[in-house]
């Protein structure tokens, strides 16, 4: 298990934040780590997204209409790229 889970409720449930300070232990170090990864896992994800699609640079739609949307683009782009 990484390090404690700090609850942020500014940030909204489910949404990991980076731990704070400059002597943070190995243990924080390496939580910090992996949340960066995760989360720059998702932005290129996003960029690739809105790169691709333009429908999707400016949505006006609300949250639940717009993910059926980013799913099928997301299933075709990953048919035209290919798996890596």
């Amino acid at each position: 298990m990484l390090g404690p889970y700090v609850v942020v409720y500014g940030a909204g449930i489910g949404v990991h934040t980076p731990l704070k300070g400059r002597d943070l232990g190995s243990d924080h170090r390496a939580y910090n780590r992996v949340l960066t990864g995760m989360r720059a896992v998702g932005e290129r994800a996003n960029a690739v997204l809105t790169q691709r699609w333009m429908a999707l640079r400016h949505v006006s739609l609300s949250p639940s209409r717009l993910g059926g949307i980013v799913v099928g683009a997301l299933v075709l782009t990953t048919l035209e790229r290919g798996t890596r």
